[in-house]
């Protein structure tokens, strides 16, 4: 299902009953054993209205998920890098040794490939762990092999595909992202203003003196990265443009397709915003890579991940702006693209996803972004994600020059709350929240609203744009600066981490948070207000990046 750039496909929070135990088969004896999948299937309230079956020849893609090992042990081992009595503390795992690890049986991925390929199916994307396979070909194929009926369907104004049965799989496979095309979709996160008040538009050196960046530190030697989909269209030459105006140097920009190239090119805004608002905020990085998938679809995401989990030479650091609704984990939806967030935490990198447009609910229609708040009591995924750094949204109002923060508030429509399909990771647990699941945002950085925000270049020209989709590339900026005062790893480069235990255990630390962290303590996003401490529309507060570089690295001035 297609990813939409924060906007949220939702439904009610009832389809969490759906989730399900699998049923085990067995095969005729001259097949592998099978089993029945049983909560890769929509709640049935959602398949009442069939209006026919897809073309047979129609294309599709789905997901794989293949068993790994150890995962149990995965989350305790990421909880122990960031404990000063372990002996895993700062011992990040290569993408080699992950798969080494917690990869699956080379076996059971290449018996599960093989079964795939003997049905006509073609693999487009194998992760280097053997535990994600995406395969694609038409739906009369896909329906064959996996035994199931594809229709379409419509609920409201929502059109969609659906498999009617669950579906049948070789025992080693955990889950099918794909076959329906609701649960995957995803929706970015850009809310684009109408006007703008003096001075609610800020410039990447409005942030820098706001955000107190270190003048002796941006962001050298660091990587960023993100993730989009369809064409990559003008990407590169509107930050050419966006250097100029500011006065940046050119930063090497590339992308890495993965699986089929995309040709949808409504997506550009976001991505200019995600690569202007991150290198914006440390110009001097290295590089930037785009890791694009065909399309916003949760299976095809999952591998862009991936690939970037892979990469031994990948970013430190990177930032998605983009989600769905998390209780379609129950489903199954979130499997592969979960594993590979926690495999690129494991290896110290981190990942900052944007909590949403529609304040502390999730909203069932596309393109309500900082207009209505959520009626479906639910946070947004991946920002829900333990292996993420959840970015929450401010509305900012600046004075002076330098420019100086005048007043800074929670955003009314930026994503805050808990989460009902994730348990609290190990740092949150002392936190004196109402629920234990995952709280987010963990952070938040100025988002805007529908009447201020960042300025960028989008399709040659000049304009203003928001939304949480701001917020998270503009952290992902501000930790490489952070990071690049960090301790050199293994391969050379600073690094302290995945941000989120190290943010939550240095806030613990009342005098570390005053200095590391301006708190917000105005404003609401719908059911929860922002409140002295921690809160969920905003986190622990907006960084004031030189104190927490000095908190973390003990110092502002990069390694390398």
């Amino acid at each position: 299902m297609p990813v939409r750039p924060r906007t949220v496909i939702a439904v009610g929070a009832a389809m969490c009953l759906a989730a399900s135990l699998p049923v085990l088969t067995q095969a005729g004896a001259s097949t592998m054993a099978s089993k029945v999948l049983s909560r890769d299937l929509l709640p049935s309230k959602l398949l009442a209205h069939s209006v026919g079956a897809p073309s047979p020849s129609a294309h599709w893609h789905v997901g794989v998920s293949i068993a790994g090992r150890n995962a149990a042990g995965l989350q305790q081992l990421i909880a122990s890098q960031y404990d000063k009595s372990s002996p895993n503390f700062h011992r990040f795992l290569t993408p080699q040794q992950y798969a080494a690890q917690f990869g699956a049986d080379p076996a059971a991925t290449s018996a599960v490939r093989s079964w795939l390929t003997s049905r006509g199916l073609h693999i487009t994307f194998a992760d280097r762990a053997g535990t994600y396979l995406l395969a694609e070909g038409t739906a009369a194929q896909v329906e064959r092999t996996f035994k199931v009926t594809l229709r379409n369907y419509v609920t409201g104004t929502t059109h969609f595909a659906a498999n009617t049965t669950a579906p049948t799989v070789p025992a080693a496979v955990t889950a099918v992202a794909g076959l329906d095309t609701l649960s995957t979709r995803a929706h970015t996160h850009v809310a684009t203003p109408k006007s703008f008040p003096i001075p609610a538009s800020t410039s990447p050196a409005d942030l820098w003196s706001v955000y107190e960046q270190p003048s002796n530190n941006r962001g050298h030697g660091e990587k960023l990265a993100a993730f989009g989909w369809g064409a990559p269209s003008s990407v590169t030459t509107d930050l050419r443009k966006f250097e100029t105006a500011n006065g940046l140097p050119t930063m090497p920009f590339t992308v890495t397709q993965v699986g089929t190239h995309g040709t949808d090119t409504s997506g550009l805004i976001e991505w200019d915003l995600d690569s202007q608002a991150a290198s914006g905020m440390a110009p001097d990085a290295a590089g930037m890579t785009f890791y694009f998938a065909e399309s916003g679809n949760s299976d095809l995401l999952a591998a862009a991940i991936k690939s970037w989990a892979d990469d031994p030479a990948g970013a430190k650091q990177a930032s998605g702006s983009y989600g769905l609704c998390d209780v379609f984990g129950f489903i199954g939806t979130f499997d592969a693209h979960e594993a590979a967030l926690a495999q690129a935490a494991s290896e110290g990198r981190s990942f900052f996803a944007s909590t949403g447009d529609n304040g502390s609910g999730c909203s069932a229609l596309i393109g309500t972004n900082g207009i209505t708040i959520g009626p479906i009591p639910s946070q947004e995924y991946p920002a829900t994600s333990p292996s993420s750094v959840a970015v929450g949204g401010t509305v900012l109002y600046t004075t002076g020059t330098p420019t100086r923060r005048d007043q800074e508030i929670a955003w009314t429509h930026g994503g805050g709350g808990p989460s009902y399909f994730f348990e609290a990771p190990l740092w949150e647990q002392s936190s004196p929240l109402s629920v234990p699941g995952r709280a987010v945002a963990d952070v938040s950085a100025q988002s805007g609203d529908l009447l201020s925000g960042y300025n960028i270049v989008n399709a040659g020209s000049n304009t203003t744009v928001g939304g949480t989709s701001l917020s998270a590339p503009l952290w992902q900026g501000m930790w490489a600066r952070v990071n690049a005062a960090g301790p050199n790893g293994t391969d050379g480069i600073a690094n302290l981490g995945f941000a989120a235990p190290l943010i939550w255990n240095n806030n613990a630390n009342a005098t570390k948070y005053a200095s590391s962290f301006t708190d917000i303590i105005i404003g609401a996003n719908g059911l929860y207000p922002a409140t002295p401490g921690y809160d969920y529309p905003t986190g622990w507060g907006v960084p004031r990046v030189s104190g927490l570089a000095i908190a973390l690295a003990g110092k502002t001035a990069p390694t390398n």
